[in-house]
């Protein structure tokens, strides 16, 4: 299950993942989408703060390592349940960030 983080908390883990190798991931993944908020009543899995309608948010969720031959089918479920977002948003760390590049562009606006 993805967490969504308000934007500090969400840029601060965003470069908690940035500039570690592939193998510190151990073959899992983390998929990092920044966007603007599009739903009523969140709040920030870590500070608890609310965040409000068009705040920019992160959604960050965790993929073990049988999940990635999938990965390029996923249809950002979560991500478009809370976020407006464009591909240039979505990070990929643990993985090779080209499966990123082979997922539809009908995903994304």
């Amino acid at each position: 299950m993805p967490m969504l983080y308000c934007e500090k908390d969400g840029e601060k883990y965003l470069q908690s993942f940035v500039g570690r190798t592939k193998e510190s991931f151990e073959g899992e993944a983390v998929l990092v989408t920044k966007g603007r908020v599009i739903v009523e009543g969140c709040r920030c899995d870590k500070c608890n703060v609310p965040i409000k309608y068009n705040d920019t948010g992160y959604l960050i969720s965790f993929w073990l390592a049988d999940m990635e031959e999938d990965f390029p089918e996923y249809g950002f479920g979560y991500e478009h349940d809370y976020l407006e977002f464009k591909k240039s948003d979505v990070r990929l760390f643990g993985w090779d960030p080209e499966l990123l590049a082979n997922i539809s562009s009908k995903y994304f606006y």
